[in-house]
């Protein structure tokens, strides 16, 4: 029990003591013989004190009585709201891409062609020319003739195309069979191929052989080597024209090249790429309220390049799709930073951990096609993208498992001094929520109570919380209770402290829903028990007080005092039974440690007990008379004196009982001091 601070000791009235000494000093001067004298008691109180359960709930805050004056706990007070600011987020990643030029195409260089004179296969043309007659059998010896040069290209690796050669015969007399035609670079002499015409070419026929290019590489420095034979006439004779002939084409189709040192015409290409947004959510839409990404575009290429970029999982403000460009110098780099703060982000899919953004891009070579370059299938572009953490203000979709976490808090309880054991048999914690989050919300809550002698109880609280629609505020109330969870254990301990902690996790796979980064969830915790003690064996020490007696009192208290005796009064509406002793001595520093007199134990009994509620239905009156010993009486006449009250309660043999506010213990005591007292006024008569 806590102390109360209580008034000084105060002597009753000393009127009667007065007389008692104007009489004693008149009789002093009468012979002694002659005064009458009688015995006559003085009361001196020494408390007058009642104690009420009500003077406790004053100083405990938590502490409370109802209408029906059941004391019970009860502590109140606000969560502090946390909000899904900072919560809304993705993380960041960094992503590679890259494409190279690959085969390219370049205009065909067109055809070319040389012709051969009769007289350059028939050794007797020049001899015959202008007669008729039979041209018998011969052979073609190998004839070398250089094509005219190519004019769009230095040289070519071709990874596709082909070269068409073709017979035109304006001769008298068939060729073949058969005809070779070798393609070789002028320069080395090398063969590239060649064709092979099987059939006859009759005199004004033409024959064409396609020959595969693939692998092949070719200069504009080109050569064909004619060889075979002819027929000859047949044996009919024909006119001989010495300068009559046959030409040889070589004309090339569009080629694709992987390399080129030609008049290339400009180049475009295009690569479609994506990475992953790997987060237990799916983003129907979500705005970003702070991020970015950052691109470099970086290659070997020998010539600049435009790339054109898209990402259409990105929409600006005004609700366009992501486009820009870049123009990358020859050999060179080109870095592109955009902030993303008011953009819309919306992946597509709708698989957790899976949900992907395009990102597309287009490379434009920038050169002028009639100037030759040289340029390679195996030039490169690359891209680094890096996208930082996005945090967003609103997102709409689903969450798998979002958790957020819940700032610490903590709560001071102000329970009841001085009473060594409280219980609770039962307690009730009712936790209200306002949710803001349109989300299915568990929450994962920690209230960790500690006493002054250092133990603890925790108690999770996982319960799921709705939220309303656009912001609306939906109340979600938790009840826990000895029956559902250790609240009783917590609140059993005494705490002096509550530490609330934890996270909410937000989201479950198959809700859609919208969260802000503004939706906050707020509440209240409220704990109420009734309350009930079991006290074990225990003292309480009164306030001390000093009793002043008049110094002549004293002296006549010391040489007329007879007998003395106590008498204790107490009501009790308590529901344990004490016992009280009185303390008395000359200094107040010793009073408790060494008294110079003790009175008692006097024992009382409780109040009156409803056997079914435990509970106290009437207030028991004990009253005690103790008489003094001459040493003890005497002990009142010290010059200085000091008293106090030390109630001794033996415990409830951890029985539990309960209070109720209207619970009291009324004390009240006196000295009861005999003086003789001789009867003065007869003496003066005579």
């Amino acid at each position: 029990m806590k102390k109360n601070d209580q008034k000084g000791w105060t002597p009753l009235s000393l009127y009667f003591i007065g007389c008692l000494l104007f009489f004693a000093s008149v009789a002093c001067n009468l012979p002694k013989p002659s005064a009458p004298s009688w015995d006559m008691d003085i009361n001196i109180p020494l408390i007058n004190k009642t104690y009420e359960i009500s003077e406790f709930l004053d100083d405990a805050d938590e502490v409370k009585a109802d209408s029906l004056n059941n004391v019970f706990f009860e502590f109140e007070d606000s969560l502090a709201s946390f909000s899904a600011e900072n919560q809304l987020k993705v993380d960041g990643l960094n992503q590679n891409f890259s494409q190279t030029l690959g085969d390219f195409t370049i205009n065909s260089p067109g055809g070319e062609n040389v012709s051969i004179a009769f007289r350059d296969i028939f050794a007797q043309a020049d001899a015959l020319n202008g007669q008729t007659t039979i041209v018998p059998t011969f052979p073609i010896v190998p004839i070398t003739k250089t094509l005219p040069a190519y004019e769009n290209f230095n040289w070519v690796d071709i990874s596709q195309g082909a070269i068409d050669i073709s017979i035109g015969n304006n001769l008298p007399i068939p060729l073949g069979s058969p005809i070779t035609i070798e393609l070789r670079n002028a320069t080395t002499g090398v063969v590239i191929t060649s064709a092979n015409f099987a059939q006859l070419i009759d005199p004004g026929q033409s024959a064409t052989e396609r020959l595969d290019l693939a692998g092949k590489r070719l200069t504009n420095s080109l050569e064909v080597v004619v060889s075979g034979a002819s027929p000859g006439s047949n044996g009919q004779p024909v006119l001989i024209d010495a300068n009559a002939g046959f030409t040889v084409t070589a004309l090339f189709t569009d080629l694709t090249v992987s390399a080129a040192s030609a008049k290339i015409p400009q180049q475009q290409f295009s690569q479609a790429d994506q990475f992953t947004i790997q987060d237990s959510v799916v983003l129907t839409e979500a705005i970003v309220r702070e991020g970015a990404f950052n691109i470099t575009v970086a290659g070997d290429f020998p010539i600049s390049t435009q790339v054109r970029i898209s990402i259409p999982g990105f929409k600006s403000p005004s609700g366009e799709a992501f486009i820009d460009s870049l123009v990358i110098p020859q050999g060179g780099s080109e870095n592109l930073f955009v902030d993303l703060a008011g953009y819309s982000f919306a992946p597509e899919g709708e698989a957790f951990g899976r949900q992907i953004v395009k990102f597309a891009w287009e490379v434009k070579t920038l050169h002028d096609p009639e100037v030759p370059i040289e340029l390679y299938s195996t030039s490169n572009l690359s891209v680094f993208f890096s996208l930082s953490e996005l945090f967003f203000s609103e997102i709409r979709g689903k969450f798998a498992s979002k958790w957020i976490e819940i700032p610490e808090q903590e709560f001071v309880l102000d329970l009841v001094d001085n009473l060594d054991s409280l219980a609770f048999l039962d307690a009730t914690l009712h936790l209200k929520l306002f949710s803001q989050i349109d989300f299915p919300t568990t929450t994962d809550l920690h209230l960790l109570g500690t006493n002054d002698n250092g133990e603890s109880v925790e108690v999770v609280i996982q319960e799921v919380i709705n939220g309303g629609v656009d912001g609306a505020v939906v109340q979600n109330d938790i009840i826990l209770n000895g029956a559902n969870s250790e609240i009783v254990k917590l609140i059993n301990i005494i705490p002096s402290l509550i530490k609330v902690s934890g996270r909410v996790r937000v989201g479950d796979p198959q809700t859609t829903g919208s969260i802000r980064e503004t939706d906050a969830v707020s509440g209240t915790v409220l704990f109420s028990a009734p309350l009930a003690f079991m006290l074990p064996a225990q003292t309480y020490d009164s306030d001390i007080s000093e009793i002043d007696l008049d110094q002549d009192l004293k002296d006549e208290l010391d040489s007329k005092l007879n007998n003395g005796a106590i008498n204790v009064r107490i009501n009790s509406h308590l529901p344990v039974g004490a016992s009280l002793e009185m303390l008395f001595a000359q200094s107040d520093s010793s009073i408790f440690t060494n008294p110079g007199l003790v009175i008692g134990p006097v024992v009382f009994e409780s109040g009156e007990i409803d056997p079914a509620t435990g509970m106290v239905i009437d207030a028991v009156a004990s009253d005690i008379d103790i008489e003094l010993t001459d040493e003890e009486t005497n002990y009142f006449t010290s010059d200085s004196l000091f008293s106090a009250i030390r109630l001794i309660f033996p415990g409830t043999d951890g029985q539990i009982v309960r209070l109720l506010a209207t619970d009291f213990i009324d004390i009240r005591a006196n000295i009861r001091l005999s003086v003789r007292v001789e009867d003065s006024s007869k003496e003066s008569a005579k």
